[in-house]
């Protein structure tokens, strides 16, 4: 479980919005009956020249921790997209390793949810939301180019939500959550996808247009102009700031 960012653009807020969304990692929005706060880590990466950067990442809790500050005075206007990420470990060791954005390549992502299946077996170096990306990254690579590249996520999201529910875990369970935020550089893909609707006033995302760019947040941080994904919902964010929703049921 945790609370995610994404600022895509150049808006001269970023690095104020980066620090405000901060007070989530103790007053953020739990599930019903769970500890208050994301606690667990924190991550920061940018993309400088089409490659990501962690600008900071720590298993500290953000609150707390001046290394989170620091890591906002590096945001920079040539960092393009941002990706924040507040961890309330679910699975996989409270790791370095583990904290979000997870990075491999050109390809960052900040998952928000847990994965049952044995199909994404984890472990303490090796937690369900690396498997994910693994596998988006499989189902989207070499096909970034293509003018119908939302339909083409859209079907790789489907299949790994049939695959994770054709194969449960032992008690019975899929998945609770596979909300999403996904970068290559060029473009922003963010899923709002969860299986209880008891969840569904914890698994939110919500997106808005600021001058010089779009935002998306797991929760309203400040007055804005706010429309929310729905369920199974994905955008896609282009270079030139717009955004196209699809439908992942």
């Amino acid at each position: 479980m945790c609370r995610m960012l994404a600022v895509i653009g150049n808006p001269p807020i970023t690095e104020d919005l980066v620090l405000r969304f901060r007070c989530l990692s103790i007053h953020g929005n739990v599930k019903r009956g769970a500890k208050p706060g994301h606690e667990d880590g924190w991550g920061i990466a940018s993309y400088r020249n089409g490659s990501p950067k962690y600008l900071g990442r720590s298993t500290e809790p953000a609150w707390r921790d001046p290394r989170y500050e620091a890591a906002c005075g590096e945001i920079t206007s040539a960092d393009r997209i941002t990706l924040v990420h507040l961890r309330k470990a679910s699975s996989g060791s409270k790791s370095p390793e583990n904290t979000q954005p997870l990075v491999s390549g050109k390809w960052s992502l900040g998952h928000n949810g847990t994965i049952y299946s044995p199909s994404f077996s984890r472990s303490n170096h090796r937690s369900d939301s690396m498997i994910l990306l693994e596998r988006l990254v499989k189902a989207i690579e070499g096909r970034e180019n293509s003018p119908q590249i939302e339909s083409t996520i859209a079907d790789g999201v489907k299949r790994i939500r049939q695959a994770i529910q054709n194969n449960p875990s032992a008690e019975g369970r899929t998945y609770s959550s596979l909300t999403f935020m996904l970068s290559d550089g060029e473009s922003v893909y963010v899923l709002r996808d969860y299986e209880a609707d008891e969840d569904r006033d914890y698994y939110t995302m919500f997106y808005c247009n600021v001058s010089g760019g779009v935002i998306f947040c797991q929760e309203r941080i400040w007055n804005a102009s706010w429309k929310s994904l729905e369920n199974k919902q994905l955008a896609l964010v282009n270079r030139d700031g717009t955004i196209v929703l699809k439908s992942c049921q």
